[in-house]
């Protein structure tokens, strides 16, 4: 069997820090709104060198700020002028390149405000609870708008001319444009500039002195439930269990895999009925499973939306109380919600998933895959730009932790509607992104080879 330790592939395993490790702890007392504002200053000067790498005929002011002073027209007036802020947009250039947050104003959003009035018009008070994670788009009318707002103020984009990615709320952007002569305060959009991908750190190559080619599994959604699981649903498990022991006929295959990564909702989400004691028998079951993986190769467990932990992205790990029998044998990982390390020198970037569902819910485009929404946010260089307007996240004002600094080699996403992958190249950096579907929902784990970065589903649906 291969799961003995002399025929088991091994990869080196490092902490890269966790997200929120360098930022002040959140501050309930404060406004949201300085997560956009900390998100913007961290962000702007990689828009800035995009517009100008852009814009070949750039007019720059001498210190190098993006800025002319002033605004009167004048004869000598930029074809492009760069503005530092909204209220500096020049009416006599030809255009002008604004940078900003992205807000988009959608009937078919959830809001707080929506809810609070409800609660208070049927007389009953407003108890918080998990966002209803559906499938289901958010609903998109004539009626809706997409607004640019800075330190000084905000204007009304008219995007009917761009024909580029999605622009969803949070997102940090450069617009190009004028102004509309129909409509006053309104911003003609003829193009939309994004950071670009961050810089890829070189891959550190370790090699593998067992000379086995090392793979990855990974797999979401497991929810394990209080009660005893359906019989296709247990059977999916065990042979999930069996095929990381190496006892479904996949010896070579099975030997190969060095580590398995297990991203959010391990466990049912819990409703208002629940008991305690039944949420407990949930989390005890997923513990019998992960110690039995354990005792043949490291598990790296993320949380999700439906875990016993923290709603608020980053997510907090599994406490260390729970999963005494895995956490026994010395080979569980409690990560955050998102997650990065190094697997071989190689980064990894794991999510639970909840951000690139919320991302896709404001693509009109029906076929648009967890993998594409996971590419645009490379190019965006945010893991979570949705948040926190309709995604949870933690009011964290010193630094905004889901922006990235540096592009992973591997970005994994769980809990999607379908199984999608791609490879972003670009340069000399390469990036695979992997959108994971639920184990529940479609059993199914998924390798990836840490060497090549190909990848293989495998349905274990019975």
């Amino acid at each position: 069997m291969c799961s003995e330790e002399s025929t088991r592939a091994e990869c080196a395993y490092a902490a890269c820090g966790r997200p929120g490790d360098e930022s002040a702890p959140p501050s309930f007392q404060v406004q949201f709104s300085q997560l956009y504002f900390t998100r913007l200053m961290q962000l702007r000067p990689h828009i800035a060198r995009a517009a100008r790498a852009q814009c070949c005929d750039s007019h720059v002011a001498p210190d190098g700020d993006g800025t002319s002073g002033g605004s009167a027209a004048s004869p000598g007036a930029p074809s492009t002028h760069f503005a530092q802020r909204i209220l500096e947009a020049r009416r006599d250039a030809v255009s002008n390149v604004l940078i900003g947050v992205a807000f988009r104003s959608m009937i078919g959003k959830p809001s707080i405000l929506a809810e609070y009035a409800a609660q208070e018009q049927n007389g009953t008070s407003l108890v918080p609870r998990p966002p209803q994670h559906s499938a289901h788009k958010y609903e998109q009318s004539a009626s809706d708008t997409v607004i640019l707002e800075d330190e000084t103020s905000r204007v009304t984009l008219d995007l009917s001319h761009f024909s580029g990615p999605t622009v969803v709320s949070g997102l940090v952007i450069g617009v190009r444009g004028s102004e509309s002569l129909i409509s006053k305060g309104t911003f003609v959009v003829q193009d939309v500039i994004f950071p670009g991908l961050a810089p890829q750190p070189p891959l550190s190559s370790t090699g593998d002195v067992k000379g086995f080619r090392k793979t990855v599994c990974l797999v979401s959604g497991l929810n394990f439930e209080h009660k005893t699981s359906s019989t296709s649903q247990t059977l999916a498990l065990n042979m999930l269990h069996e095929l990381l022991m190496g006892n479904v006929g996949m010896h070579t295959s099975s030997a190969q895999i060095a580590r398995l990564i297990v991203l959010g909702n391990s466990t049912a989400a819990r409703s208002e009925q629940d008991k305690d004691a039944e949420y407990v028998r949930a989390v005890q079951r997923l513990d019998s499973f992960l110690s039995g993986v354990c005792a043949s190769l490291p598990v790296h467990l993320l949380p999700g939306p439906s875990d016993p932990t923290s709603l608020l992205m980053p997510q907090l790990p599994f406490h260390q109380s729970l999963l005494k029998q895995s956490a026994m044998t010395g080979r569980l990982h409690r990560e955050m919600n998102p997650s990065f390390f190094q697997l071989d020198g190689a980064t990894f970037l794991c999510t639970g998933g909840q951000s690139v569902v919320d991302f896709l819910k404001y693509c009109p485009d029906e076929g648009a895959s967890a993998a594409c929404a996971m590419d645009q946010m490379l190019q965006c260089r945010h893991v979570a730009p949705t948040g926190p307007d309709t995604v949870p996240v933690q009011p964290l004002s010193a630094k905004d932790p889901f922006v990235l600094d540096e592009t992973p080699r591997v970005f994994v996403a769980g809990n999607q509607a379908e199984f999608s992958t791609c490879l972003v190249q670009q340069d000399d950096i390469t990036c695979r992104c992997i959108g994971i579907p639920a184990f529940s929902e479609k059993p199914s784990a998924v390798l990836l080879d840490l060497d090549s970065l190909e990848v293989n589903q495998i349905d274990l649906s019975v």
